[in-house]
């Protein structure tokens, strides 16, 4: 949060202008460590920044699950709500490790967030992730980044190397909704 603060100073926009949101994904260590009742939802510790959604356990059950991805939508769509927030025009989503991968995947797959691009100027920051979702089955070939190529022995070594958190295949029920297609043709259309 201090960084978000320390960037805001420095891009020297007046701090009344700007509204920084910083979504807290619970897991189920959270819930028991600040003993949460069952209102509160919470994921796996690698769930929230993939989109998948938020887990019920025999321990910690709950009625309603939700893609981390969903609870972004939902945030968008209050904050996007011209009733209350009339002067809006530019909407970034930032994150950093676990949150540029958070950023990444939602960036991809978010129907919501690429119908707001065309009433708001939106960009998205990715930094420092761990990794990325592919758009098709092409890698890296070595650390120099010189060229994308299909690994000739990746489905023998790694056959689930293109399935979703890294690739297309096996999409969650978010990401599916939108599809590989159009995650390809709309992740171009963001500023990132």
């Amino acid at each position: 949060f201090e960084a978000m603060n320390d960037a805001l100073r420095k891009s020297g926009l007046p701090e009344s202008q700007v509204l920084i949101l910083a979504p807290h994904f619970l897991t189920e260590e959270d819930v028991e460590y600040f003993k949460l009742n069952a209102s509160h939802v919470f994921w796996s510790k690698g769930g929230w920044k993939i989109g998948h959604k938020s887990k019920s356990t025999d321990a910690n059950p709950r009625a309603d699950r939700i893609s981390s991805f969903a609870v972004l939508d939902l945030m968008l769509e209050n904050l996007t709500d011209r009733e209350r927030f009339s002067s809006l025009e530019t909407i970034v989503l930032a994150g950093h490790s676990a949150g540029g991968q958070l950023v990444n995947r939602y960036s991809a797959g978010s129907r919501y967030l690429h119908g707001l691009a065309t009433r708001f100027t939106v960009r998205c920051v990715v930094a420092n992730p761990s990794s990325y979702v592919y758009l098709d089955n092409r890698r890296w070939r070595d650390h120099s980044l010189a060229r994308l190529e299909v690994p000739a022995d990746a489905k023998t070594l790694c056959p689930e190397y293109n399935e979703y958190r890294y690739g297309l295949e096996d999409l969650n029920s978010y990401m599916s909704a939108t599809g590989p297609d159009a995650m390809r043709r709309a992740l171009g259309t963001l500023d990132t």
